[in-house]
């Protein structure tokens, strides 16, 4: 016989690890099952199986960045979950996650290595949704940046974007 799953077995769990009147050991339990459901329930980025081997693809590079967005909105995962999935990312992919959310540490950030890695994504990609954030982060740099030179790239590779469509 199947054992008993409650429908909403992660919130009655999510009441037992903020519970404080209840013992400790019982609480890290709570939060243990808690992360794995999250695994079990969120696809993970890890290749696995018979191509775990061969190289990532621009594809998968795309759908790892929309997964990335489409996770943090997603109710089902705490920040511990978030965090779990992005641990297994590729150190590239962790560049790119972080290029995307560095707009508020430019202004003392180095961002003039961030902007080749954005205008590669953007002639890479074969995603709309990943060359509209990749041009968030162009038009940023371009407008925002305290090293002129990356300022200046930037605005050169908008305006080339804005004529031909496509940079060379």
């Amino acid at each position: 016989m199947p054992r008993w799953k409650p429908q909403d077995s992660k919130a009655i769990l999510q009441m037992i690890a903020d519970d404080e009147t209840r013992p400790p050991q019982e609480r890290e339990e709570a939060r243990r099952a808690i992360a794995e459901l999250n695994v079990d329930q969120s696809p993970s980025p890890r290749r696995l199986g018979r191509n775990a081997n061969a190289p990532q693809s621009q594809a998968d590079v795309d759908s790892d960045i929309q997964n990335h967005f489409r996770n943090l909105h997603d109710p089902r995962l705490d920040g511990q979950g978030r965090r779990e999935i992005e641990l297994d990312l590729s150190e590239s992919m962790r560049a790119i996650l972080g290029a995307f959310g560095n707009r508020l540490l430019w202004l003392f950030h180095d961002n003039a290595a961030e902007l080749p890695l954005m205008m590669d994504l953007y002639q890479r990609t074969q995603s709309e949704f990943v060359k509209a954030k990749a041009l968030e982060v162009i038009t940023h740099i371009a407008k925002y940046s305290t090293i002129s030179a990356a300022r200046q790239q930037a605005s050169e590779f908008l305006n080339q974007v804005d004529s031909k469509g496509q940079p060379q």
